[in-house]
């Protein structure tokens, strides 16, 4: 968006005024303080575009003693010329106005909406950015250059998660939590009716408890499988997409990896050349070292991947283990249950029986005796009953030796987890080591080439940095759909595999409740009520469940868009830090510190510049090559606000950004503004250091006369 006309009437300490900016490029904006400088380039660009500027109170950009205010702004963006005008009246209880315009043949054609909500909205997806982004991007207000910089490391996380707008996630997750409690409390309520009800059905306890389990079982289960089913859907349609974009991109991606693999390579090498010759010399003395620690380095990573196995070996036998030890318990159950049964009926039989010797009948009495017929009966089943209690007390567990066997092979694994962790322990020292042989074969075998690799590697760069412009504008939106891509698919696969779980598990819970269920089916009085607060209490919990997830990722997305918003505004940065220092200046952010004492890593964000003689903190570094760093990254800032929202930055107001410079500072300050006005096709440069007025090609002149502030427009 290029700001081309702005016309005030009665706004801020203008009262009226039409300035042309259609022929302007890089402009000073002149004048003493309190004039109108801000209220010019950034308020009469703001306000009518968003309605918002230095003040909350809209009343207050009517000037003052006068009752209405109009700003108009004219702007070409995308070959299109707009306009946009926004009045504001304190009559009453005050009221506004907003249009929206498009120049079409000479004439203007409406499209404001049916409100000024629409027509903001309207405003809002021409532009692509909001207010925040706007001001963020656009506008680099005074102090605001080197306020990420001159700040501790700890600082400069949040400085830069407000930047961009992180803090809202914070507000979201307490919002969550919030709503999580709400639906804890409700099932604390819904809990202890239930528990008076379990009172009043206390004959069936027993099995109230089988039922309450299995159904919260079952419930959750379903609930799971829901769940899953809809994730499973969600991200086999995620995946579909992301191959169909995948396949278009497949091409540049891979362009773009092999020069941004070769451009990186070529930079490290860059970087190293000019110390190299003395680093190998000390390299090669050390060379029996670094080999006998490359060969101990082989040794140790065999013994590491046995151990490694041997632990998954364990973890097998050991869940082995207790699947044999769950079947030993189980036959040991059932044959004590039917033993007891046995003796139970062999006592009963027995007390039958002895009436045949109690009884004082003779043969044919007894004959037709139906009480001495049920003795007969019995007697005559003893002996088979005998014969199977014999039986069972002689069978033997046919699972104790497939489980002491098992037990053994588990032992004999010989798995050591403070051996493996030793090991695991020794990697990272000589791995040090192992990644200087190389260097050292290097050494041994091109000393005399380096001068040459030099002038060949900066000839490749310059050749990659060209391609590379080019395959990076095709893929604006298209970077990051190859990882999307791989951690969906690993996610669906995982997916697939909880579900396929979850509905064996669901099955047999459905079975075992169904059991007893039909035990349960006379008893559906006050069983039902509780069955209903159950259910409710399950919702609840799902919904508590929910916002508790949610809580989490409202936590975990602004790691995941620092992580991915800090390399871009890194390259974003070197871009134009090249261009200001001749490609002698880079910058690298740092998110993470070990301390030297403890070991224990932090996060943080160190600035780390580096140059031909190697790295060095920011603080470390002059006071002109830090404005050049300063203003690299609050410009990569700009560029990546602008970016996220599917914006280009066109036009930079810079606001009193020489006014605590010295005059060599400010000289260097005209330079970088000449080098980033390349990059934009309006930069304003607000100052009230008239001695830099013939720096600049151009200049707006603000006066303040009795009639309100005046501008002249000199060309």
């Amino acid at each position: 968006m290029q700001p081309t006309k702005i016309a005030l009437q009665n706004f801020l300490s203008y009262g009226s005024v039409e300035v042309d900016l259609a022929n302007l490029e890089l402009a000073a904006v002149l004048g003493a303080n309190g004039s109108g400088k801000s209220s010019l380039a950034t308020d009469a660009i703001t306000w009518p575009l968003y309605g918002e500027g230095r003040y909350k109170d809209i009343d207050k950009y009517i000037r003052q003693g006068q009752e209405n205010a109009t700003a108009e702004l004219q702007f070409v963006l995308a070959g299109e010329t707009y306009r946009v005008i926004r009045t504001r009246s304190n009559k009453g209880r005050g009221k506004s106005t907003l249009e929206l315009a498009k120049l079409n043949g000479g004439e203007w054609e409406p499209m404001s909406g049916t409100t000024m909500r629409e027509t903001q909205d309207k405003i809002r997806d021409l532009l692509r950015m909001d207010y925040e982004t706007f001001v963020s991007s656009c506008v680099l207000l005074q102090g605001e250059a080197d306020r990420f910089t001159r700040a501790t490391p700890g600082e400069r996380m949040a400085i830069f998660s407000q930047i961009i707008g992180l803090d809202v996630y914070d507000r979201l997750q307490d919002a969550a939590k919030a709503k999580a409690r709400e639906y804890r409390d409700q099932a604390a309520v819904k809990r202890a009716t239930v528990n008076n009800l379990d009172t009043e059905l206390s004959g069936r306890a027993e099995l109230l408890l089988q039922q309450d389990g299995l159904k919260e079982e079952k419930a959750k289960l379903e609930q799971q499988i829901r769940d899953l089913e809809i994730d499973v859907e969600a991200q086999e349609k995620r995946v579909s997409d992301l191959r169909v974009k995948a396949a278009r991109a497949d091409d540049l991606e891979q362009r773009k990896s092999r020069i941004a693999r070769e451009s990186a390579d070529i930079d490290n090498q860059l970087q190293n050349l000019e110390q190299k010759r003395n680093r190998l010399e000390q390299i090669v003395a050390r060379g029996d070292e670094i080999r006998t620690k490359a060969a101990e380095l082989e040794q140790v990573k065999k013994q590491l991947t046995e151990c490694e196995d041997k632990a998954a070996r364990e973890r097998a036998l050991s869940r082995d283990c207790e699947t044999l030890e769950r079947m030993v318990s189980e036959f040991e159950r059932r044959q004590e249950a039917e033993i007891a049964g046995l003796e139970s009926a062999l006592e009963s039989k027995r007390r039958q029986a002895e009436l045949l010797n109690r009884v004082p009948c003779s043969g044919d009495v007894q004959a037709g005796c139906e009480l001495l017929k049920s003795a007969r009966e019995a007697a005559a089943e003893m002996p088979a009953l005998t014969t199977r209690l014999q039986e069972l007390n002689a069978q033997k567990n046919p699972h104790i030796n497939p489980w002491q066997k098992t037990v053994e092979a588990r032992d004999a694994v010989g798995y050591n987890e403070a051996e493996h962790q030793a090991l695991r322990d020794r990697v990272p020292g000589l791995e040090k080591w192992a990644r200087v042989l190389p260097e050292l074969e290097q050494a041994e075998d091109n000393m005399a080439e380096v001068l040459q690799q030099s002038e060949t590697l900066q000839r490749r760069r310059d050749e990659l940095l060209k391609e590379l412009r080019g395959v990076t504008d095709q893929l604006e939106q298209m970077e990051s759909i190859a990882t999307e891509l791989r951690r969906a698919e690993a996610a669906l696969f995982g997916a697939k595999q909880q579900l396929s779980d979850a509905q064996d598990e669901a099955q047999d819970v459905g079975i075992k409740l169904g059991t007893i269920q039909a035990q349960l089916k006379d008893l559906e009085g006050k069983a039902a009520q509780k069955k209903v607060l159950e259910a409710e209490i399950k919702a609840v919990a799902t919904e508590e469940h929910l916002y508790i997830k949610l809580a989490r990722a409202f936590k975990e997305i602004p790691v995941l868009i620092m992580e991915n918003a800090l390399p871009v505004v890194e390259d974003l940065g070197n871009e134009l830090l090249g261009r200001l220092t001749g490609g002698r200046i880079s910058i690298r952010f740092e998110t993470q510190k070990e301390a030297k004492t403890t070991g224990k890593v932090s996060d943080t964000l160190d600035i780390i510049v580096s140059d031909e003689l190697g790295e060095r903190p920011y603080e470390g570094w002059s006071g002109a090559e830090r404005f050049d760093v300063d203003l690299s990254i609050r410009l990569a800032i700009s560029k990546f606000l602008a970016k996220r929202a599917g914006a280009k930055i066109e036009t930079l107001i810079i606001d009193e950004g020489a006014s605590c410079l010295d005059a060599q500072g400010r000289e260097h300050f005209i330079e970088a503004i000449n080098e980033i006005a390349q990059d934009f096709r309006l930069v304003l440069c607000i100052t009230h250091i008239d001695e830099l007025k013939e720096h600049f090609p151009q200049q707006l002149i603000v006066s303040k006369t009795l009639e309100g502030s005046q501008v002249e427009v000199v060309a």
